[in-house]
């Protein structure tokens, strides 16, 4: 015995400590794998966070810069229009001046003269001063005096726009104003035509028109030479620069400057400045490529952002090297590593702590657990023994309880069979009630059916007592007579046979045709509808056969449809009517009755269908027509037989199975 709780404290031991060793272990190195993952997502978003910064500063020197250079556009386009204007201001004065001194004292052609002589000799450097008149003939051209007193009213530009006539209405409507044009440049027509930006100014006394333009080239290659300069002398961190590229692909800065870099790939082949050109033309964008190996440059990943200078077709970029954030990433990972360590010899130490406290403590804790196991031992022997002797008590009373049981089965059996036999006789009851039910009913149906054939038979007898008086009675007229009384105690005569196959006991089933039975039921009860004037409507589709008991069925339609009568009649119904109406559903043969009586309560339509339950007086309804048309139809043919409101009064579903 001493043997074996040796062998359990040391079993014990052993398990116990290797399992928590398993765990203190596992914790450890999940607490160490997770501090290295965070040190990796914190070095990884420090790296994104540096991305993103660089980004930023990226975007906004080349921004600050694009829109400086806008600004330096837009000066130095109200600059020139300011020196047109002060150049047109200035022709015009001196020309008013002339006219006003010789107003009065020389005739018209000699102030012209004059006034032209004067405009002629304003010259600067390639450009001047001309004159037009309102025909759009040519006044004064100091470069181009061959074309002087020559109408070019109808001269357009190489953009289709009317040089003289645009220049003559913006003159005359506006007093004066600027106008754009395209002219070939004197000593440089292989270019073709230029740009030139014109200010006109109506002189009314001569009907005249003052102008001066300059070719915007050079003006603008003046300002593009000065934005370059300063965009070169732009740097930031790592060396950073500042480049431009024209739409066209032509480098403008280093490290490209002269060429055209249009079609240069990466090593990727990726196509630089064209992404860049499409970046820009966006309003700004990033871009990753491989830089190509120019001069001063490393060939390494670099990200751009580029911004356009739409009105010069050019776009403005700066970029940084990808490889030094992840150079700046890689020393970042390795510091927090570094710092780490101390966190993960603090781990280490602290797991072989709590193993060595847990190894103690499972050493004193086996000696108490054999203890209290010897104890448990103890009394699961104590208990045993007790129930072996509640067992042997169980026996004899379960025994006993099994007689009583046995006793108890035998008289519920009796008390069964003495239920199912007052059901069956109750059901005998119920089904002779509604059979004498039905018989009221075709009772009262037969004299309505016969009230016709009746008077008819009377009036043939009088008609012949009326000949006889007459002397017109003659074997012809009484054969005639009889012949007449002959069909309609024959028709009378057929309706008994319908009556009586309709409660003919017959329960063989066969195939029927649900529009015969149909047919055949509205004949049984027709004389009483149309007594209290109940339109019927019927509407029968195709012939369908099913399976079951005719007469039965026809019983089923023969109670619904008196149901729906009692209720028009009960309720006083205007132009009451019964529609009937046959179909096919899903496979199944479908009538539906119904009328226009308003409905039935939702209170007790899911009544309607219980024994004994009628909504009619006493003596007028036994409450189980229903009852047993759902039987029929549901037991009997194991179809389904359900009421439901319609639009105009309550509608009776009948669905059987087709043959």
């Amino acid at each position: 015995m001493e043997n074996k709780q040796l062998q359990f404290k040391k079993y014990y031991f052993i398990t116990s400590f290797a399992l928590i060793f398993v765990i203190i272990v596992g914790m450890g190195a999940y607490f160490v794998s997770q501090k290295y993952k965070s040190i990796q997502q914190y070095a990884l978003s420090d790296k994104i966070a540096n991305v993103e910064n660089k980004k930023t500063i990226l975007k906004s020197i080349v921004d600050s810069f694009a829109q400086q250079v806008e600004i330096l556009i837009s000066e130095s386009e109200a600059s020139l229009d300011q020196k047109l204007k002060n150049r047109v201001n200035t022709a015009y004065n001196i020309s008013m001046g002339i006219y006003n001194e010789m107003q009065g004292k020389f005739n018209k052609n000699e102030i012209k003269n004059a006034v032209r002589s004067a405009l002629s000799s304003m010259t600067f450097d390639k450009d001047y001063i001309f004159c037009i008149d309102y025909t759009g003939d040519i006044v004064s051209s100091p470069f181009l005096p061959h074309i002087e007193g020559k109408n070019f009213i109808d001269k357009t530009d190489s953009e289709g726009n009317f040089i003289l006539k645009d220049a003559i209405e913006i003159a005359r409507n506006e007093g004066a104003g600027y106008q754009n044009t395209y002219w070939v440049k004197p000593g440089e027509e292989e270019r073709g035509p230029q740009k030139k930006r014109v200010f006109v100014k109506n002189f009314e006394p001569l009907d005249w028109v003052i102008g001066y333009g300059e070719y915007t080239d050079s003006f603008q290659t003046s300002v593009q030479e000065d934005v370059l300069l300063q965009l070169e002398a732009v740097t930031y961190e790592n060396d950073g620069y500042l480049f431009a590229t024209t739409y066209e692909g032509y480098s403008l800065t280093k490290p490209a400057k002269g060429k055209n870099m249009y079609d240069v790939r990466d090593v990727n082949g990726k196509y630089i400045v064209r992404e860049l050109i499409s970046k820009a033309k966006e309003g700004g964008g990033f871009i990753i490529y491989v830089m190509p190996p120019f001069k001063g440059a490393r060939p390494e990943s670099k990200l751009s952002y580029a911004a356009p200078i739409e009105r010069w077709g050019w776009y403005i970029g700066a970029g940084m090297y990808l490889t030094d954030i992840e150079a700046a990433y890689e020393k970042r990972l390795e510091t927090l590593s570094e710092s780490s360590k101390k966190d993960m010899a603090f781990i280490l130490v602290g797991v072989m702590s709590i193993l060595a406290l847990a190894a103690f403590a499972i050493f004193l804790l086996s000696g108490k657990l054999q203890k209290i196991i010897d104890a448990y031992n103890e009394e699961i022997k104590n208990k045993n023994e007790e129930l072996e002797n509640l067992n042997l008590s169980l026996e004899e009373k379960v025994s006993a309880k099994t007689s009583e049981l046995n006793e108890l089965n035998q008289s519920l059996e009796e008390k069964v069979r003495e239920e199912v036999a007052k059901n069956r006789e109750k059901d005998r009851i119920m089904f002779k009630q509604g059979r004498l039910a039905a018989m009221g009913e075709m009772i009262g149906n037969i004299a309505h059916q016969w009230r016709q054939p009746l008077s008819s038979i009377s009036f043939i007898v009088q008609d012949i007592q009326e000949a006889k008086d007459t002397g017109e009675l003659d074997d012809e007229y009484l054969n005639a007579s009889v012949v007449k009384c002959t069909k309609t105690i024959g028709h009378m005569s057929e309706t008994i046979d319908n009556f009586r196959d309709f409660f003919s006991p017959a329960k063989e089933q066969i195939d029927f045709s649900v529009n015969n039975e149909i047919e055949k039921s509205l004949q049984l009860i027709d004389a009483t509808l149309e007594n209290n004037r109940i339109k019927v409507n019927v509407k029968l589709s195709e012939n369908i056969i099913v399976h079951g008991i005719a007469g039965e069925y026809s019983q089923v339609l023969v109670s619904i449809i008196n149901n729906a009568k009692d209720v028009l009649l009960a309720r006083s119904v205007e132009d009451p009517e019964i529609s009937i109406e046959s179909g096919e559903e899903d496979g199944a043969s479908v009538v539906t009755i119904c009328d226009n009586a308003g409905g039935v309560d939702e209170e007790i339509i899911e009544k309607i269908f219980e024994p004994y339950f009628t909504t009619k007086p006493i003596s007028q309804g036994t409450g189980i027509g229903l009852y047993f048309s759902k039987m029929i139809i549901e037991g009997n043919m194991h179809g389904s037989l359900t009421v439901y409101n319609g639009q105009k009064g309550a509608c009776f579903k009948i669905s059987v199975a087709k043959v």
